[in-house]
């Protein structure tokens, strides 16, 4: 199982088209985003870019909530029932080949549920910083934002 997080797009679209082609040769099976979407278009290019299952959760700069699920459902409407765009408000938890991984967009939340040791791996962002890290025995990975340097 390949996951690719990503997260603060912040309407870069080259920037996130450049992703998504990285994460389509690299053959990934689920993207999980930690927030920051901003405007609902950015669900569309999405959907275009990866064919699976996406996971997100809401940031603190989404322009307009309600448009963007709108645009989701749109979108799920023509995507098989296992490759799904879903928004889960703030909090995300699934195990991933018996990874239990979390996502969260705020390094303030985030950072005690990984000293929760409930999970293996917790994702976040906000802070625009690419950082891998352990807490205890947690794996905590901040992604490179989309507006600047990727990885």
């Amino acid at each position: 199982m390949k996951l690719a997080i990503l997260s603060d797009i912040h309407d870069q679209v080259w920037n996130l088209r450049a992703a998504l082609a990285h994460i389509s040769d690299a053959q990934v099976d689920t993207v999980l985003c930690c927030g920051d979407l901003c405007s609902p278009f950015v669900v569309g290019i999405l959907a275009s870019g990866f064919p699976g299952p996406i996971h997100a959760v809401s940031g603190n700069n989404e322009g307009d909530w309600r448009q963007i699920m709108v645009n989701a459902a749109s979108a799920n409407t023509s995507r098989k029932a296992d490759a799904q765009i879903v928004f889960h408000g703030q909090f995300f938890a699934a195990t991933f080949d018996n990874i239990a991984v979390a996502v969260n967009h705020y390094p303030e939340i985030a950072l005690p549920i990984a000293a929760s040791g409930q999970y293996d791996l917790v994702c976040f962002g906000h802070n625009h910083h690419y950082e891998l890290r352990s807490v205890g025995p947690t794996s905590c990975l901040i992604p490179a934002h989309c507006w600047g340097t990727t990885r």
